[in-house]
């Protein structure tokens, strides 16, 4: 029997794997306990330099990389509409970075001249 339209499709519900819900939890619970959330865009972004960046940032800033819709989960779980303004900023090839520092990330980012590197989002409290 052929199915009429893609409405008519039965959907198979599957169990999350655990890796992905710890992913999850693990960026909201970085969300909410940092004092600097950067988001930045690596498309382009060479690996050297990224790993550059990296080493850069060492003891400054924590550097997570994950799917986008781990990202936008982990934004959902959080509930503050403060955090959900940055969902429209989450794309591919996103790199989050966490800080505590009291100075912005974006002031450590001045000292790499790259236009694949760029800061689309940022909040501080």
């Amino acid at each position: 029997m052929k199915l009429k339209n893609k409405a008519d499709k039965k959907i198979e519900k599957r169990e999350v794997p655990e890796y992905k819900i710890k992913i999850v939890s693990e960026l909201a619970d970085k969300i909410k306990k940092s004092r600097t959330v950067l988001i930045a865009s690596t498309r382009g972004l060479p690996s050297s330099q990224f790993h550059e960046i990296k080493k850069n940032l060492r003891g400054k800033a924590a550097i997570r990389v994950a799917k986008k819709s781990a990202e936008l989960r982990a934004i959902d779980s959080i509930g503050k509409a403060s955090v959900d303004k940055i969902k429209d900023n989450i794309g591919a090839d996103i790199a989050l970075f966490f800080s505590d520092l009291a100075m912005p990330l974006q002031t450590i980012f001045m000292n790499f001249p790259s236009s694949c590197f760029i800061i689309l989002d940022a909040r501080t409290p």
